[in-house]
C-alpha cells in the first residue's frame, strides 16, 4: 500500500483579524455577563422554570467564552486538549438544557393554546394545495397586517 503525504498550508489570521477576534470575544462575554446580571436583578429567574433554562444556557455560553478570554490574556494557560474536552462537555450540557426547556415549555403550555385541530386542518389544506393557501370554509378572517 502506497501512502502519500498531503501538504496542508495553514494561513494564519492577520493581526487585524486576531485583534477583532479578541475584542469581539471580550465584548460577547461582557454582554452575556450584563444580561445575566440584568435578568437576575429584574426578575427572580430561579423561581421560574423557563427562567432557569434561560439563565443556565447563558452560563453555558459563558463557559465557552471565558476560557478563550483567559487564553487571550495569558497564552498557554489552558491547553488545546483541555479546551476541546471542556467544549465537548459544554455542548452536551447545552443540548440537555435545550431539551429540558422543550419539556418544560410543553408542560407549561395550556392544552387550549397548544397545536389545535384547526391548526392541523389548515396545515393539511396548505400542503394539499402544494403551498397555495386557501381559506377554510368557516375560518374567521384575520387581519394579517
Amino acid at each position: 500500500m502506497i501512502r502519500t503525504a498531503v501538504a496542508v498550508q495553514l494561513q494564519l489570521p492577520t493581526p487585524t483579524e486576531t485583534l477583532a477576534l479578541k475584542w469581539l470575544t471580550f465584548a460577547a462575554t461582557a454582554a452575556i455577563f450584563a444580561w445575566v446580571a440584568q435578568y437576575t436583578l429584574s426578575s427572580p429567574w430561579w423561581r421560574d422554570p423557563i427562567g432557569r433554562t434561560i439563565a443556565v444556557k447563558d452560563l453555558f455560553l459563558l463557559g465557552f467564552l471565558v476560557p478563550s478570554c483567559l487564553n487571550f490574556l495569558w497564552p498557554g494557560l489552558i491547553s488545546v486538549t483541555d479546551l476541546v474536552f471542556f467544549d465537548i462537555a459544554l455542548l452536551a450540557g447545552m443540548t440537555l438544557v435545550m431539551l429540558w426547556r422543550c419539556v418544560i415549555w410543553y408542560r407549561l403550555k395550556p392544552a387550549s393554546n397548544w397545536i389545535t385541530a384547526a391548526y392541523w386542518q389548515r396545515l393539511r389544506s396548505v400542503l394539499s394545495h402544494k403551498g397555495e393557501y386557501t381559506e377554510i370554509p368557516g375560518e374567521e378572517e384575520q387581519d394579517r397586517s
